[in-house]
């Protein structure tokens, strides 16, 4: 029982020293979607306060989305049309915005109906270190 003290924080230290370095992630939400919806979308502010450049190069939920992904909307011929995106870079002391018509986290195949107010952990990943966060399923943007 005397190591308790000790272990509390080499476990902290462990699962800090994975985590995406200088990420900052604010107004983090996810679209409400109908009943039986099959595609959701996640938004967010993710800020760099690393030293050098911040690499997004995924974005993962087991247990709630079968597939998730990094997204953009571009306008070709005159239509919207989404593509995928392998990375987010975001350079030193910049902040990227994840929004509706732009650059989102699209959010596949949900293994249940999300309801309103619902917190959703979304686990962003930088090279091999990731950032759970979580994602508050909301009507509109915060």
């Amino acid at each position: 029982m005397k190591m308790a003290p000790i272990l509390l924080p080499l476990l902290l230290a462990g699962s800090l020293a994975e985590a995406c370095e200088g990420l900052v992630v604010e107004r983090q939400w996810i679209r409400e979607a109908p009943p039986g919806a099959r595609v959701m979308a996640g938004y967010a502010e993710l800020r760099n306060e690393a030293s050098s450049l911040l690499v997004i190069n995924g974005v993962e939920s087991p247990g709630y989305f079968e597939h998730t992904m990094i997204h953009e909307t571009q306008l070709v011929e005159g239509r919207a049309r989404m593509a995928p995106r392998e990375t987010l870079e975001i350079a030193q002391a910049a902040t990227l915005s994840l929004a509706p018509g732009g650059l989102h986290l699209m959010l596949m195949q949900p293994v249940s109906d999300l309801a309103l107010g619902a917190e959703i952990p979304l686990t962003l990943q930088c090279g091999e270190s990731r950032t759970e966060v979580r994602f508050l399923v909301r009507a509109s943007a915060p």
